[in-house]
């Protein structure tokens, strides 16, 4: 749920709409290979998606139907 980066700013990726069960591979691979190199290719568009929408989810975690959450240890 966190690469070593997003755990020290206390951040987790989390399953947008079932927030109880943890990521899949296939999410996963979807949402840090496929859509990230996509967001890129685009021009950094689906980078910049998030401060034009008010969950504040870029382009691979609309795909990935992932979103980035604080988290408390």
């Amino acid at each position: 749920g966190a690469t070593p980066g997003k755990k020290a700013m206390g951040l987790r990726i989390i399953n947008h709409l079932d927030t109880e069960n943890p990521l899949t591979p296939g999410q996963l691979f979807l949402r840090e290979f496929i859509g990230k190199t996509l967001s890129s290719i685009l021009f950094a568009v689906g980078f910049l998606m998030i401060y034009f929408n008010k969950d504040r989810r870029s382009l691979h975690d609309f795909m990935s139907k992932t979103r980035v959450v604080k988290f408390r240890s």
